[in-house]
């Protein structure tokens, strides 16, 4: 590669998408990610102008289903290969069973856990995407 402009950004696009089998919305987070270097190496003053001035990226709506509780059991009661599954596994349950993030549930703290005044447990903590507190009882 010589030149760094439209028509490579096209390429790899194409190539993205046709060689490495990503779907769009995936092509796309590539390519931001992407613009992004682009950018810092144009005002660094390493690139003289910013190849994806033209280039348009939008994602695509994407429809997702609602996980079912059946598809959920199906999940808590597979048996895993290995303990390191056993254990993704269990975090991906209880962010479904809590509604927190996977960002969220890695950065609890004991202390977030806590006794409410209806003496049952409680997480108490501060989203980090929101960064709102939020609090999360077990219902059941």
């Amino acid at each position: 590669m010589t030149r760094l402009d439209f028509q490579f950004i096209e390429d790899y696009e194409s190539w993205l998408k046709s060689q490495r089998k990503c779907n769009h919305n995936t092509t796309m987070k590539y390519l931001a990610n992407f613009k992004k270097i682009v950018l810092s190496c144009e005002k660094r003053g390493w690139l003289l102008k910013d190849s994806f001035e033209s280039f348009k990226m939008g994602k695509h709506e994407v429809d997702r289903e609602v996980l079912t509780e059946a598809a959920l059991n199906k999940v808590v009661v597979k048996k895993m290969p290995t303990s390191r599954l056993d254990q993704v596994r269990d975090i991906f349950v209880f962010c479904c069973y809590t509604g927190l993030s996977y960002a969220d549930v890695h950065k609890l703290k004991r202390r977030e856990v806590i006794v409410g005044t209806d003496n049952s447990r409680w997480i108490t903590i501060k989203r980090q995407k929101t960064d709102t507190a939020s609090c999360v009882h077990n219902s059941s």
